[in-house]
């Protein structure tokens, strides 16, 4: 089933400034990509992502197209993890933390385990060893996955989530980028990623670039970042796997898909050979 979602003219400002927070963001999503949202810090990327969930009001349209319906109710047909998991955490219990989102639901308690179980195991959280665990004796990057499974738990079709590999060690990072990708896979939906750090910019299907609010870039990543007079007018930094790409492709080793430091590595090596 195709689903997309559009956002036209989004425009938003903070009451007490006069300034345009987010000016005239235009782009379309289609199901199955995962988009990364950069930038410069105080950019934008943060702000975007709570006006598409609806917790700041905008003026202009964000919807889903879905089998040719139009839903403009994106605040309940999304999930977000916020910046610091400590701001979206609910209970003391990881499992009751993760449920939460089931209270107003008539389920039976086995189908309210079945399901937190199910989230908890998405996101690499064992059930028997976490679930009856206080949450503030976590570290962070596994509150950060308590914080993950509670916005998976009902399975939305939109994901947004806000800087999810900031402070994190690259095991937990790396974690936390394979469930989104299998996520995206499995539930054929739509990521979207505000991230500074572009340690996984090859991983993302298309990226918005932000500067001061205003969209400066919104396309293919591969051609964002082989685009070097493009790449250049945008105030980003290039991605260490690009540098990397880009020097292959100057000495006319072509390097094919997965992208991975290690890949790339075997693929220089037999062009050598």
């Amino acid at each position: 089933m195709t689903l997309q979602l559009q956002v036209e003219n989004l425009n938003f400002n903070y009451k007490e400034d006069t300034k345009f927070s987010l000016k005239n963001i235009n782009f379309c999503v289609d199901s199955g990509e995962i988009i990364c949202i950069t930038g410069k810090i105080g950019s934008g990327k943060s702000t975007l992502l709570y006006a598409l969930k609806g917790i700041l009001k905008f003026n202009g349209k964000a919807y889903l197209n879905y089998e040719h319906e139009k839903i403009e109710n994106l605040k309940n047909n999304s999930g977000l993890l916020m910046q610091y998991a400590e701001d979206q955490l609910f209970g003391n219990i990881v499992k009751e933390d993760i449920g939460f989102a089931l209270t107003n639901l008539k389920l039976s308690t086995e189908e309210k385990v079945l399901k937190i179980k199910n989230a908890m195991e998405s996101v690499g959280l064992d059930y028997i060893k976490y679930a009856d665990q206080n949450v503030y004796s976590l570290s962070g990057g596994e509150r950060r996955l308590v914080a993950l499974a509670g916005a998976i738990i009902l399975q939305p079709k939109v994901l947004f989530l806000d800087e999810p590999f900031i402070m994190l060690d690259r095991i937990v990072a790396d974690k936390i980028m394979k469930m989104i990708k299998n996520y995206t896979m499995h539930n054929n939906a739509i990521v979207i990623v505000a991230t500074h750090d572009n340690s996984y910019a090859h991983m993302f299907t298309k990226t918005l670039v932000l500067n001061n609010g205003e969209q400066t870039y919104f396309g293919d990543t591969d051609k964002l970042y082989s685009d070097k007079k493009k790449f250049k007018l945008l105030n980003i930094e290039m991605p260490d796997i690009y540098k990397v790409l880009n020097n292959c492709k100057q000495a006319g080793i072509v390097v094919n898909k997965p992208y991975s430091l290690s890949n790339i590595a075997k693929q220089i090596a037999e062009a050598k050979l």
